[in-house]
């Protein structure tokens, strides 16, 4: 700790509130919580917002204004050029972000979409980056690398339906730096109904990538990073801090984690489950319209995982498969698949209140409100300081590497593993409206942006669980609208989460150019958190009462599938709803 920031430490904290973001990220280029000014600038608003087409019919959406955010960082670096494939939401909040921490000439920038972004990036094109109208296809794809990537270059894949594979390959042999948020595969949707449960997975991606990789004589060559978004991505640095913050609380030795054994470490915890929970409360000033999908991050991408299998990780103390749930016939076998869709395999979770927003309230007030409304003996809130959620099991690819990274060596333990998401309400309705018209895409499509969010955050996380029978520890990130505004004009909660993932993974490919393939498990947490933490609000790690039979009841007793199963309190089936 350097003395600028020992001195903020020592101010009383109504002197520390009235503090801006910018101070407390001068102090440790990494803060571990950002607390606003009393009046924070609103770079959204500063100038009237321009509301421009974003290449879709009759859509519009905001102008990005040519701002870097005001946070201070680290800045390195890089002589080559960059390419970004795709240009929505997330790779809108990933430039300007980028461009704070990475020193380079706007005229090696070259930014490639289907749809015409040109208004939306009118004013970057000015400051000379390129932008370039393509749909990258199968025909088209090693023309269009051979044209814009070359040796010593970075490739940012942030687009849709771009086969991850063919991008890897032609990267490692052409010396290029390689980072995307996903697993992609060309034209994912033909003939998917004719495909089993595993081939439509992740996990029967990920076998692919690891098949495609044992062809290599050595992992050795130009670094790319696969799933380092925020969810794949941060939230496997989530889990690693936590699981060490977890440790120590209880006083167990976290010296495996020095060999990147977090197995074991987890395996003498006698953690469970470590479940991504994610809930998105930002609410529009705009109502969503019938036959409009709005959303905080992209649509196309949701209707992809929504309406895929439902998939998790697997954990070894579960002693009973869900209904419709499939084996894989090849690889680890680490995962399940259900044949059913993610969009409706609701499940249970936990997360935090955001402190910044939520007025405290204590366990006292909890039970003396229990009292008043005849709920006796039943908590009204499942913690104080958070509550439980209702998400949809939707696959991630953290479903996968988690689980297989959490694995001990003789295989005889795992944790289950899947991802949790309560979206927003604008959302949820759409959802619901996908449902009747076939689980297929409606003819609109809308992200939100801070110029019409007026309240809401994001928390997501990795919650810890079953060490004990009450708790949970929660390790991850609550981003609200107020400080996302002050931190990235015309943004979300939701987009600076992914994006800050991306540029971590990036600075660290730069600063380590010849590590090969890697998985987020395989970079080192503390740097990627030490980059991402200015972006992510209030940053969370400690223990919070919750556990599977928090705020459960049958409410139809008749229905005895539907009991609580003590006899494994935190097996699968207490945190599927089943009808």
């Amino acid at each position: 700790m350097n003395a600028f920031s020992k001195h903020i430490e020592s101010l009383a904290p109504e002197d520390r509130s009235t503090l801006s973001a910018l101070v407390h990220a001068l102090a440790e280029g990494g803060a571990d919580e950002f607390v606003t000014a009393k009046e924070p600038p609103n770079l959204s608003t500063v100038d009237p917002v321009v509301l421009v087409d974003n290449g879709q019919t009759d859509e519009v959406e905001p102008q990005l204004p040519a701002e870097l955010p005001p946070v201070a960082a680290r800045v390195i670096s890089f002589d080559g050029n960059v390419v970004l494939f795709g240009f929505g939401s997330v790779a809108e909040c990933t430039l300007p972000i980028l461009l704070r921490h990475l020193n380079i000439d706007m005229k090696k920038i070259t930014i490639i979409d289907a749809l015409d972004k040109s208004k939306v990036l009118k004013n970057w094109i000015d400051e000379g980056a390129q932008f370039v109208i393509l749909r990258i296809v199968e025909k088209n794809f090693t023309a269009t690398m051979e044209k814009y990537l070359h040796e010593g270059d970075l490739l940012i894949d942030l687009a849709y339906d771009i086969d991850c594979i063919a991008l890897l390959q032609y990267c490692r042999d052409h010396k290029i730096l390689y980072i995307n948020t996903s697993v992609e595969r060309w034209d994912y949707i033909a003939d998917f109904g004719k495909f089993t449960p595993e081939q439509k997975s992740l996990y029967s991606r990920q076998q692919e990538l690891d098949a495609a990789i044992a062809k290599w004589p050595d992992n050795n060559g130009t670094t790319a990073i696969i799933d380092h978004g925020a969810n794949p991505g941060l939230i496997s640095h989530f889990m690693k801090q936590g699981l060490i913050d977890l440790a120590k609380a209880y006083q167990v030795d976290t010296k495996p984690t020095e060999k990147n054994d977090f197995a074991s470490l987890a395996h003498k915890i006698g953690v469970k489950v470590v479940l991504d929970t994610e809930r998105d409360t930002q609410i529009s000033n705009t109502p969503r319209e019938p036959g409009e999908f709005v959303n905080t991050w992209s649509v196309l991408g949701f209707m992809e995982e929504g309406t895929s299998p439902a998939e998790l990780g697997w954990g070894t103390h579960e002693n009973k498969l869900p209904d419709y749930a499939n084996i894989p016939e090849h690889g680890p076998k680490n995962q399940i698949f259900l044949s059913r869709c993610g969009m409706d395999t609701k499940v249970r979770g936990f997360v935090p209140h955001d402190p910044k927003t939520t007025i405290p309230i204590t366990q006292d007030e909890v039970n003396a409100k229990n009292e008043e409304t005849g709920q006796k003996g039943e908590m009204i809130s499942t913690s104080p300081e958070g509550d439980q959620i209702m998400g949809v099991l939707i696959r991630h690819g953290e479903a996968y590497t988690i689980s297989k990274f959490l694995t001990t060596a003789d295989g005889k333990y795992r944790p289950t593993v899947y991802y949790c998401y309560q979206m927003c309400d604008a959302a949820i309705a759409s959802m619901q409206e996908v449902r009747g018209n076939d689980y297929r895409a409606l003819p609109r499509q809308r992200i939100m942006y801070d110029n019409e969010i007026v309240s809401g955050s994001d928390a997501l996380g990795a919650m810890i669980g079953g060490y004990d029978d009450f708790h949970v520890w929660w390790c991850g990130t609550i981003l609200n609208i107020k400080d996302a505004k002050v931190l990235l004009p015309l943004q979300n909660c939701t987009s600076p989460q992914v994006a800050i993932g991306v540029v971590a993974a990036i600075m660290w490919a730069i600063e380590n150019p010849n590590k090969g393939f890697n998985r987020p498990e395989d970079l080192p947490h503390e740097y990627v958190l030490s980059i991402a933490k200015p972006y992510l609000g209030t940053f969370v790690s400690k223990e919070f009462i919750w556990s599977p039979k928090a705020r459960y009841t049958n409410w139809y007793r008749e229905v005895k599938d539907n009991d609580l199963d003590e006899s494994n309190l935190w097996g699968f089936q207490n945190f599927l709803k089943k009808v």
